[in-house]
């Protein structure tokens, strides 16, 4: 398994909470929910850190086994791998720094990696007259 990813941006798009991190697949509405300890890997994670970099500041910040947070860290990489929300990444990319947000708060104990799958805005999305744009005109007016 590769040992870094990024955001399969622009597809999705992702915003971090304090305790949950939001990630929205733009082109059909499915939306995902992270919790757990997905808020505090999500930032260096999509960064392309490497895997036992992300691992060692959730065990840190947790006070859990880096063991058992790397090994729940690649099924949490596999499930999103598979759902297409992260990628490997590119060898150009990123800085070699992890960065913590200064926002995140600091679970009381290790829950893992959390999420959840929701398809209830796709209908919404489809139905978004902001996706029928007349391409010379373009938005508000419909093609």
């Amino acid at each position: 398994m590769q040992n870094r990813y990024i955001l399969n941006a622009p597809t999705f798009a992702s915003e971090t909470f304090p305790n949950e991190v939001i990630v929205l697949d733009t082109t059909n509405g499915t939306y995902y929910a992270l919790t757990g300890n997905a808020p505090q890997a999500w930032s260096p994670l999509i960064q392309g850190q490497p895997l036992q970099d992300v691992a060692n500041i959730v065990a840190e910040l947790t006070g859990a086994s880096v063991d058992q947070v790397r090994s729940d860290l690649d099924v949490f990489i596999a499930d999103m791998m598979c759902e297409n929300v992260l990628v490997a990444r590119p060898s150009e990319t990123v800085s070699e720094a992890a960065v913590l947000s200064s926002s995140m708060e600091v679970e009381p104990a290790y829950t893992g990696f959390v999420w959840e799958k929701h398809v209830d805005l796709d209908e919404l999305l489809v139905l978004d007259p902001i996706h029928e744009v007349d391409p010379d005109k373009g938005w508000p007016h419909a093609g």
